[in-house]
């Protein structure tokens, strides 16, 4: 049943993928809102240039027009979350050389790092799958997986970013 139901949100992807090429998104939403949120509001800024999109676009607000939509703001995520992924492993890599030279053998950060990244990629993947399954096979399954993923890449992005801020 699972192998049915990833391969179904595959294919969904892929005819996404044909209908994203075609809207317009202002990502520029979500970056200058990111840049201004506090701390804590954030996650506000998630969703924001998605939904201008879904209402921007002529058939923005189908099943196909959301998940578009949100694919297009999930991409715009995972790039910020790989940058400051990319950005913090150098940081804690520069660290635990660091403390080699001065014979200090703390925990290694870049090696704990690595190992949260993937254990959050298994965690993101499982809790949309959970997000899908809420809604028993029908067709909002593909748009609340697209929003899930966004979401959770999104505050992934935050946590490392965050951990950036707090080292400078």
């Amino acid at each position: 049943m699972r192998f049915i139901q990833l391969s179904l949100i595959l294919l969904f992807s892929l005819s996404i993928q044909a209908q994203a090429q075609e809207l317009n998104i202002r990502l520029e939403l979500a970056d200058v809102c990111s840049k201004r949120a506090s701390t804590e509001n954030q996650m506000q800024c998630v969703g924001e240039a998605s939904a201008a999109c879904m209402k921007e676009n002529e058939g923005g607000e189908t099943t196909v027009g959301m998940s578009g939509c949100t694919s297009l703001e999930l991409d715009f995520w995972d790039s910020k979350l790989n940058g400051a992924y990319s950005s913090l492993i150098k940081i804690e890599k520069a660290d635990d050389e660091d403390a080699k030279k001065l014979n200090y053998s703390p925990p290694l950060k870049a090696p704990a790092l690595k190992e949260m990244q993937r254990k959050w990629i298994n965690y993101r993947d499982a809790r949309c799958q959970y997000e899908v399954s809420q809604w028993g096979g029908g067709t909002g399954s593909g748009p609340a997986f697209m929003s899930c993923m966004m979401s959770e890449t999104a505050r992934q992005y935050f946590v490392l970013q965050n951990q950036i801020g707090q080292r400078k």
